[in-house]
């Protein structure tokens, strides 16, 4: 028995802690954690593998004993896309014109985009994939519904089960949908479900390591409500809180619980900030002046001890040096100079070359890198900010933050 004695409920647990340990797939953990399980045994008419409703997740008992571990973990993966996604209510229309073809498109999207040849999963032979469809830069599921649409012809029909029933269309895979259960959802449900769906991912997001393998397609979701603002005020805050000096004036918050009363942090000096500034002429004066605007304001919260704006493209041409006590006029102070190329890895280089010392950098940046380096930072904290809607990098040092416009 591939379960190894475990029941299904077992089986679904130690795969879902498995999934959220694994740096591949931790960025859902908040996704797995939605809904509630339900199992079902025999020949269930409404579930003989896996499903959903857009939020709880039901597996047929005999399908999942038959699974080995690595099968198990697609399954789930599968059902929470669904979820994350929010097909079986945002594709409603597709399955009232076409049952099956709606099941497919939606599939083939996870499938193909998603779980194919990923590390540490294994779809069972019943997964449809299409190759054609593999680019999420060009397809989501609507758009797969209207090509399997002109290329099978007709409306189809069918009670949607996804089994193959109902239009010329090939079957949709190993799990149904339970579109009937996800029409019963009241629109206050649904925007619960959507709330819920959008707080986990943008947790993971802003998470550093959890949000590193997050997909392009997946981030690009989140980006029109991304709070900038609020993201780069923690960062700043929290990097720029000093640790050199301690008092026993109050007592230590990760100490008291546990009866011990130590000294707390503080710090007097805050040290330098370096914003880097990209010149290579994707980032317009407005949304240059707009950033700089916040960080003055920051500047003037924090009080550093200095701040130096490095302008940057293939190397960094220029520097404006301000001290404490004139950082107040830092929007009409600096001079941005450069214009071609996009080089992060200049930065780190400069910064080394000329022996300097910072508590955190914050980067303004297109984010189209000339290669795929953005240079050795070592311990230094650094915060990304990648604007104009420019496809989401995976950016390996540091934090990002996507936003369309400033």
């Amino acid at each position: 028995m591939a379960s190894n004695g475990l029941s299904t409920n077992q089986l679904i647990s130690k795969a879902k802690v498995a999934l959220m340990n694994d740096p591949e797939w931790r960025w859902m953990a908040g996704i797995l954690m939605m809904g509630n399980i339900d199992i079902v045994s025999g020949p269930d008419e409404q579930v003989q593998t896996a499903a959903t409703d857009g939020l709880n997740e039901t597996y047929n008992n005999e399908f999942m004993q038959r699974l080995q571990p690595s099968e198990v973990k697609a399954v789930i993966l599968h059902e929470n896309f669904h979820k994350m996604f929010r097909h079986l209510t945002v594709w409603r229309n597709l399955f009232e014109e076409n049952p099956q073809g709606a099941n497919i498109a939606c599939d083939v999207v996870i499938n193909t985009q998603y779980l194919y040849n990923k590390p540490g999963v294994t779809m069972t032979k019943e997964f449809v994939v299409m190759q054609e469809y593999a680019d999420k830069d060009v397809w989501n599921a609507k758009k797969v519904y209207d090509d399997l649409k002109q290329k099978y012809g007709g409306k189809g029909g069918g009670k949607g089960d996804g089994k193959g029933s109902g239009s010329g269309m090939p079957a949709s895979g190993h799990d149904s949908h339970q579109w009937d259960k996800a029409k019963q959802m009241t629109e206050a449900e649904q925007k619960e479900i959507e709330t819920q769906v959008d707080n986990a991912l943008r947790q993971a997001a802003i998470a550093g390591n959890i949000g590193a393998n997050m997909p392009r397609s997946i981030k690009e979701m989140l980006v029109p409500e991304l709070d900038w603002k609020s993201l780069l005020a923690d960062f700043v805050k929290s990097t720029c809180a000093g640790r050199d000096k301690t008092t026993w004036r109050r007592p230590h918050r990760t100490y008291v619980a546990y009866d011990l009363y130590m000294p707390a942090n503080y710090s007097e000096t805050v040290g330098r900030v370096l914003i880097g500034g990209d010149t290579s002429g994707s980032i317009g004066n407005r949304a240059l002046s707009q950033f700089l605007g916040y960080m003055q304001q920051l500047v003037n919260e924090v009080d550093p001890d200095g701040v130096d704006v490095v302008w940057w493209d293939t190397s960094v041409k220029g520097v404006d040096k301000f001290e404490r006590g004139d950082c107040s006029n830092l929007v009409s102070s600096v001079r941005p100079v450069g214009g071609g190329g996009t080089t992060p890895a200049c930065v780190p280089h400069w910064i080394k070359e000329n022996k300097n010392d910072y508590v955190c950098a914050v980067m303004i940046t297109d984010g189209a890198f000339y290669g795929d380096g953005v240079g050795d930072w070592g311990d230094l904290p650094v915060l990304w900010l990648v604007v104009n809607n420019h496809p989401v990098r995976n950016i390996p040092t540091g934090i990002t933050i996507q936003v369309k416009e400033l």
